[in-house]
């Protein structure tokens, strides 16, 4: 090979490596985040450059993690809209306006949006057209994250129940009244719901009858989702703690204090808990000992992680989108809005394949 050739094969290697710097799956990438914003606006941001794709102004703050569909995003906003616009372009393709504003995050299975509102109701809308299913009234305003499994919703209510709702028809299966508002999201896993509430207690409920199956009672109200694994539930408090329980009777595996309160729901990834505290910490825990691998100090991390092959994303009282290596725990801030980001990204891979929060 002479110098010429040697030199211009250095070049292409030098330009594919820096290409390449936050790909470490060879060809596959992280390439857009769709992430809410107080400042009442979505952003598409491209991970790679981090910059704005484009931008989609809602009425007011973006409280509700987006979610991407069928070549769609879907957000929900303070405004009381639930919003869907190409996943391209940012261009609206529908909203649907409820009685109030819309805080908690939302599911999509099989071609349907559910949705909680603080007009007090939850919603069935059809993702391609917007158009409404049904309606189903609650006592008090929704902050709770819907779950879908074998055919029915199930949803918490700062009424003090937690309901099951046939998605079919929007009836009510059953409802079980705790001991306070329930603003945690349920998660569902071998026949059990489990739900964190305001009394300080974690439930597991049957989930075909409505019965109480256990109780556990933390320090702290529990405002977190809980998440299930093998066995195990974990769930965190405003106590300052994080519990691994078994799911099955709810005695307790495990603990450990941190310096603040969880609010935003963790993620689960190769048996390691991604969590952020008011403690101005994101940690990663070993899902079996409950040891902390590495934490990452910076602002607040107020939005819930969402963490794909090699990298989490969470949003952060400064205004900015943060991207960590989940090895290392080294962060790095990504994109900067003109407001607190709540909420956690959808992420769409280079691939095609899309990774939701929920």
């Amino acid at each position: 090979m002479n110098k010429y050739y040697l030199l211009l094969f250095i070049f292409f290697i030098c330009c594919f490596c820096a290409c390449n710097k936050d790909k470490p799956n060879s060809g596959l990438f992280d390439a857009t985040a769709f992430v809410g914003s107080n400042d009442g606006k979505l952003y598409a941001v491209d991970l790679q450059a981090g910059s704005k794709k484009w931008e989609f102004a809602t009425g007011m703050g973006i409280f509700s993690s987006p979610q991407v569909y069928n070549s769609k995003v879907y957000c929900g906003s303070g405004d009381s809209r639930l919003y869907a616009l190409d996943v391209v372009t940012g261009a609206k393709q529908w909203e649907f306006k409820t009685g109030n504003g819309i805080s908690s995050n939302f599911t999509i299975a099989d071609g349907v949006v559910y949705v909680g509102s603080y007009d007090f109701k939850v919603y069935a809308l059809d993702a391609q057209t917007g158009v409404k299913k049904w309606e189903f009234a609650t006592g008090s305003y929704i902050q709770s994250t819907p779950a879908i499994s074998g055919g029915v919703l199930y949803i918490g209510g700062t009424d003090q129940k937690l309901y099951a709702i046939d998605i079919s028809t929007g009836l009510q299966k059953w409802a079980l009244t705790v001991g306070g508002s329930v603003t945690s999201s349920p998660a569902v896993a071998n026949g059990l719901v489990f739900i964190g509430c305001a009394d300080q207690k974690l439930y597991a409920v049957d989930a075909a009858t409505g019965e109480k199956k256990w109780e556990y009672l933390t320090g702290g109200r529990i405002d977190s989702d809980p998440k299930v694994q093998n066995g195990v539930v974990y769930i965190g408090s405003r106590d300052k703690k994080l519990y691994a329980l078994n799911a099955l009777d709810g005695s307790k595996k495990w603990e450990l204090l941190t310096g603040g309160e969880f609010f935003a729901a963790p993620a689960i990834k190769d048996n390691v808990l991604y969590a952020g505290c008011s403690d101005k910490k994101l940690y990663a825990i070993d899902l079996a000992s409950g040891s902390t691998k590495w934490t990452y100090t910076g602002n607040d991390i107020i939005g819930g992680p969402l963490v794909t092959n090699n990298f989490l994303y969470a949003g952060c009282w400064d205004n900015s989108l943060y991207t960590f290596d989940i090895s290392s725990g080294k962060g790095t801030k990504k994109f900067t809005s003109a407001g607190a980001i709540y909420t956690a990204p959808a992420i769409l891979m280079s691939d095609g394949t899309i990774i939701n929060s929920n």
